[in-house]
């Protein structure tokens, strides 16, 4: 099977997608920091979840996306974590509170992202617009599914097993997948493919320029950190942002004991505080993601 399904590999990478990500950073963050309504991916993200609690939400995110046919894997995960740390943390959500940081970043920040790796797997356009996603839902682009776990569970079923109790069977069974099978490095089979041209109505243009490598003029908050294994547990998470909010309330306290009490924050210092917070909501998480 192609290496990128290989589960939780710490090689995984993707250098031209993690470009891709790092250029559509800042644009991201402005899509989720005005959270237009009319957008097609916020629209159906607030449809999807109208009447459920924001806790719900945050945890059944995934659950969302794979209704949009946005299905991941290991090495897509592997990219996108990092790029998602840096939204976390880019200023124009310092203003949010971390709960709906998190809610939006993790739900429609990461479809978002994943929309740009289906249109890269095109030859399409990049565009944050999410026009693509009425394509991806009706089934004009459709995901490549791999055959070979169904392959492995045929084999497996071809085997008579008379000493193994049923219980014990599920586990005989993902012991039998690891020892055949072989994750090739050099197999790059597609994941999408565009079975039919779109016949929707194109929205305005949210295109991604990507910078050239050499380009020394990149903002700080659009350069990659260090890749790390994703996260599993939601409670993990929860736990990150609450250590996030914590130390954004201790950067508040100090820059409040530095004004007298009543005098209200100039344009610079509001600023020099939302950078700040952005630092530590980053920091937190990359530190987060490491340590697992």
């Amino acid at each position: 099977m192609p290496f990128y399904l290989f589960p939780d590999h710490p090689d995984h990478n993707n250098p031209q997608l993690a470009h891709i990500f790092d250029a559509a950073i800042s644009p991201a963050a402005e899509i989720l920091a005005t959270f237009d309504p009319a957008h097609p991916v916020i629209s159906n993200f607030n449809q999807h979840f109208r009447g459920k609690r924001a806790i719900e939400r945050r945890r059944v995110a995934g659950d969302w996306m794979r209704t949009l046919n946005l299905v991941s894997t290991p090495e897509l995960e592997a990219v996108l974590q990092p790029s998602l740390i840096i939204v976390l943390g880019h200023q124009a959500l310092a203003h949010l509170r971390e709960p709906e940081c998190q809610e939006r970043v993790l739900g429609v920040g990461s479809a978002l992202l994943q929309t740009l790796a289906v249109q890269h797997e095109l030859g399409e356009p990049l565009n944050l617009n999410g026009d693509i996603l009425e394509d991806l839902i009706t089934g004009r682009v459709v995901r490549y599914l791999s055959d070979g776990p169904a392959a492995l569970e045929t084999m497996f079923g071809a085997i008579s097993w008379p000493d193994v109790k049923s219980g014990a069977l599920a586990g005989r069974m993902e012991g039998f997948k690891r020892t055949h099978t072989f994750y090739d490095p050099n197999l790059r089979l597609p994941t999408f493919r565009r079975d039919d041209p779109s016949i929707f109505v194109s929205t305005a243009a949210i295109p991604v320029q990507l910078k050239r490598k050499a380009d020394g003029n990149i903002e700080e908050d659009m350069k990659p950190v260090k890749r790390a294994k994703r996260y599993k547990e939601t409670n993990k998470i929860e736990g990150a942002t609450r250590e996030v909010t914590r130390k954004r309330k201790a950067v508040g306290n100090i820059e409040a004991e530095k004004k007298p009490a009543k005098r209200g924050k100039s344009s610079k210092e509001a600023k020099r505080t939302e950078g700040t917070d952005g630092e530590v909501r980053r920091e937190m998480w990359t530190k987060h993601l490491r340590n697992r």
